[in-house]
């Protein structure tokens, strides 16, 4: 996770869903340097309520080979749309930093153990740049092999990207690691802007469910999605935000929710317009394919997601037009 508003709404659910165990938040650097992925994963977890949570380990906290890109202009400067900045009503910080140091154990050996010590039973589920699994797979070629399922959050395949016209974020932020993931022989499926850009919360939405059922949680996702709502109002027309990473842990969760294709898909990692691209082999004709073998998710039951979305976080409205 790289714990921009979409996570912080990715990992309040998985932490409220019954269906799923998570064993551990493992961060990158993405939306948000690695050290502001911490303090922010700490804030959600905290307002969770969790009385034991799950281990939380940095990793990387740069790209493979390129510059670090984050997304100040999307998700504010703390990644959380400024909240770290509000203040109380007693003029103290609403959201106070979490003063925890980090596990000596880093993100990538953390993910190693919990794949070696149960193999094919653990889904891995990435919602920020694949740096992390790129590294463990220099570390150990044979612990990727052991997941049941990497999910990833990433990826353009029929549909523009939305950092470039390529390229979707995750990708282009580390496509060296998308690249290496992807050729490291890992059971991949894609959950990207093909699917997720069709699921969007609304600002007015969320805060009904808010007031239905008020909590810290709750109040926290309000306040940390308002700077990425105002943004996609701007640019795109809508006061809310695509549920990309939601959508991909909530696969993890419930399969029905995506229609899968298998795919043959390969990263550009170079290109001067299409750096960060994830190309499929979409042709028809009978010619031998190019690219990884993965699946990509190409069809979603939007109104059931956020359904249970926002059962898992809010239980059920008693307005049935909410």
């Amino acid at each position: 996770m790289d714990m921009g508003a979409d996570d912080a709404l990715a990992l309040a659910y998985a932490l409220r869903c019954q269906r799923l165990h998570v064993l551990a938040v493992t961060l990158v650097s993405g939306n948000v340097p690695v050290a502001q992925a911490f303090a922010n994963a700490h804030l959600v977890i905290q307002a969770a309520g969790v009385s034991t949570g799950p281990t939380v380990s940095v990793g990387a906290s740069r790209p493979l080979k390129r510059e670090p890109i984050h997304a100040e202009q999307v998700h504010g400067p703390d990644g959380m749309g400024g909240i770290t900045s509000l203040a109380g009503p007693t003029g103290a910080p609403r959201y106070p930093q979490p003063q925890m140091q980090p596990p000596s154990e880093d993100a990538p050996d953390a993910i190693r153990r919990l794949l070696l010590d149960s193999p094919g039973q653990i889904t891995v589920v990435t919602t920020g740049p694949l740096t992390n699994l790129a590294l463990l797979h220099r570390r150990d070629p044979s612990a990727l092999l052991a997941a049941r399922e990497v999910i990833c959050m990433a990826g353009a395949f029929r549909v523009p990207g939305n950092v470039t016209p390529a390229a979707e974020y995750n990708v282009y932020a580390d496509p060296h690691a998308a690249r290496e993931l992807l050729h490291s022989g890992a059971p991949i499926t894609f959950v990207g802007l093909d699917v997720t850009t069709r699921v969007a919360l609304m600002r007015e939405q969320l805060a009904a469910w808010c007031a239905e059922h008020p909590s810290p949680l709750g109040q926290l996702l309000v306040d940390c999605t308002a700077f990425c709502m105002e943004f996609h109002q701007r640019v795109e027309g809508y006061n809310g935000m695509a549920m990309h990473d939601p959508l991909a842990v909530a696969f993890a969760a419930d399969r029905t929710l995506l229609q899968l294709e298998p795919m043959r898909v390969d990263v550009e990692t170079e290109g001067l317009l299409t750096a960060g691209m994830t190309l499929a082999d979409l042709r028809s004709r009978n010619v031998p394919k190019q690219g990884v073998p993965v699946s990509v998710a190409v069809e979603v039951d939007a109104a059931r997601f956020m359904a249970d979305f926002r059962g898992a976080l809010f239980g059920q409205l008693n307005s049935p037009s909410a």
